[in-house]
């Protein structure tokens, strides 16, 4: 059903028709070859009809699926609400295979710069040493790579002269353009950046000293007002009379706290008294 992600019948009587529906027989081998089950074996032939069809949709075959057309298809799937296959992960053992039988085309080689091999090492740490999940991990490096490009060209990275300064003036600039809960993200992975850099030698002092703390006023609140009860009840017996309690005018209007002294206390002075 839509908006679910789940099919109505059993991943089993997935049919695939379209211009993939020939690989169905040899996608299946591979992926009892590599130990999926039954049900798992089912779910990935779903995903395969659904990018069948939208081929067919499209007029497009099989060799058409490049990154952008599949990046395309999963944006498809988003905003029709699918909550299942919402990332290129789902289709991943689908696209390999395609790819490992020449039915599409492979990936452009990344150029392996002195800025990529160093996110890959900063992804590593990330898994090897903090334990976080990959989406994590993609998020953190989408998040300090502009701050490690200003110091990148192609044969080049130069770390040894990034300062405080300019950690706190990328911080900033990142926070202006960016709502809270996202500007946080970007101090959390600026800072774990920053960490890496000093336990694996690229800098000589740590900096994560230097990455501004983010403004978070959604915590902050005003205080509870007083109910006329618990106002009355900051009136305590002194020498036989009452006096009032210092401060309690920001719970209710002025005229209304006083209301509660009866009108001849000697405790206050009507004429002088300020609230």
């Amino acid at each position: 059903m839509r908006g679910t992600g789940r099919p109505s019948r059993k991943p089993s009587s997935a049919k695939v028709i379209g211009p993939l529906a020939e690989h169905v027989p040899g996608f299946i081998a591979e992926l009892v070859r590599q130990g999926y089950a039954e049900q798992s074996v089912g779910k990935h032939l779903w995903r395969m009809a659904h990018l069948s069809r939208w081929l067919q949709s499209h007029a497009m075959g099989a060799p058409d699926l490049t990154t952008t057309n599949v990046a395309e298809f999963l944006k498809k799937r988003r905003a029709i609400g699918f909550a299942d296959l919402q990332s290129e992960r789902g289709l991943r053992p689908l696209l390999e295979y395609l790819r490992g039988v020449a039915v599409i085309p492979t990936r452009t080689a990344v150029v392996e710069t002195p800025l990529e091999r160093l996110l890959a090492d900063f992804r590593h740490y990330l898994v090897a040493e903090r334990g976080l999940v990959i989406g994590t991990v993609q998020s953190y490096e989408s998040r300090v790579r502009p701050l490690l490009e200003a110091h990148a060209n192609r044969d080049c990275l130069d770390l040894k002269r990034l300062t405080a300064a300019e950690v706190a003036s990328f911080v900033l600039t990142e926070s202006h353009r960016r709502t809270v809960g996202s500007a946080t993200n970007v101090v959390t992975a600026v800072r774990a950046l920053l960490r890496f850099f000093y336990l694996s030698g690229q800098t000589s002092v740590d900096l994560t000293t230097a990455v501004p703390t983010v403004a978070n006023w959604r915590a902050v609140q005003l205080p509870r007002a007083l109910a006329s009860d618990e106002v009355v009840q900051l009136y305590v017996p002194a020498t036989g009379q009452q006096i009032a309690a210092v401060g309690i005018s920001q719970s209710l209007p002025c005229w209304r706290v006083w209301a509660c002294v009866p009108e001849k206390s000697p405790a206050l002075n009507w004429r002088t008294s300020t609230g």
